[in-house]
């Protein structure tokens, strides 16, 4: 069966369609990138729109930057410090997944922050069981 990428680039926007042209070119197999430069032909997009659309494709990078550069609130991570657990690891996964990767990392390194104090305390108080 042929694949035709035709019908799906004329659901994009003119900021996806100039994406996958100029930037994301490597990523697409050819035919799609040439149904993306046809529905952009037809398209016949002025240079007002052109620059519109380019400056929808800048905006969305600084906001996906801003999202990758997000910290976890000081609140979870204490929290997660003093509640450890296999569910924060599973938090992080969706945070990474959804472009939060300073606050997937931060939620990991705390998970394990908490685990070594939970491993101190029982150790300390098996140590002071055993003494007394």
């Amino acid at each position: 069966m042929p694949n035709d990428f035709s019908e799906v680039m004329s659901t994009q926007t003119d900021a996806e369609l100039l994406r996958i042209v100029n930037e994301l070119r490597s990523e697409y197999q050819p035919d799609a990138v040439l149904a993306a430069e046809n529905e952009l032909e037809k398209r016949k997009l002025t240079g007002a729109q052109i620059l519109v659309a380019k400056a929808r494709i800048i905006e969305k990078e600084l906001s996906e930057n801003e999202k990758a550069k997000k910290q976890l609130p000081v609140v979870w991570k204490v929290l997660t410090a003093i509640f450890p657990g296999i569910i924060q690891f599973i938090i992080a996964l969706v945070l990474k997944e959804r472009g939060y990767e300073k606050m997937s990392k931060d939620l990991i390194f705390w998970t394990l922050i908490g685990i070594a104090i939970t491993i101190g305390f029982v150790l300390t108080l098996k140590i002071f069981y055993e003494l007394f």
